[in-house]
Order: structure tokens, then sequence, then C-alpha cells
């Protein structure tokens, strides 16, 4: 498992954050809370319905789609990702 795409993708949400650009995607997302959330929704039944639609292709690409809005979600909310990935270790038995 590739790792190191997820923290390298944290980094940029982390700069976009400190660093806020008005063409940058992240940093909108960043300061509408509404938008990101809807976003959120919006990828979730995307990827519930990804299966009837282009089957693995499109799980794969919804499934990065709703991984990097939450991800975006987490940093707004001053939630640092290797928490969660310690609190999922946490929970394996």
């Amino acid at each position: 498992m590739n790792t190191q795409v997820l923290e390298e993708l944290w980094r940029v949400i982390q700069e976009r954050k400190s660093n806020p650009s008005e063409k940058s995607y992240t940093c909108k997302l960043l300061a509408d809370r509404k938008k990101l959330e809807g976003k959120i929704l919006e990828e979730c039944r995307e990827l519930l319905g990804a299966d009837k639609r282009e089957g693995k292709d499109s799980i794969q690409w919804e499934t990065a789609d709703l991984l990097y809005h939450v991800m975006v979600y987490l940093a707004s909310k001053d939630v640092d990702f290797d928490e969660v990935l310690g609190e999922l270790k946490g929970r394996m038995k």
C-alpha cells in the first residue's frame, strides 16, 4: 500500500490552509464550510452509485474524490490525519 500519496496530499492541504490562494480549489473549500460539507455528501452518493455506472474504475475515482474532500474537512477542523490513522490502528484486532 502506498501511503506516501496520502502524506503528500495532506502536506499540500496544510500548505493551502497556511497560505491561501484565491485560485486554489482547496482554499475555496476551506473558506466555505457549507460547500465543503455539500461536496462530501455529493462524493458519498457518487461513490455509492459508482459500481452501477462504470464498475471498478468509477469506484476508484469516486473514492479518491471522497478521501480528498474528507481530508480537507479534517484540516478545516484542525484534526491531524495521523490522529485518524492512529484511531484506525487502535481499532484493529
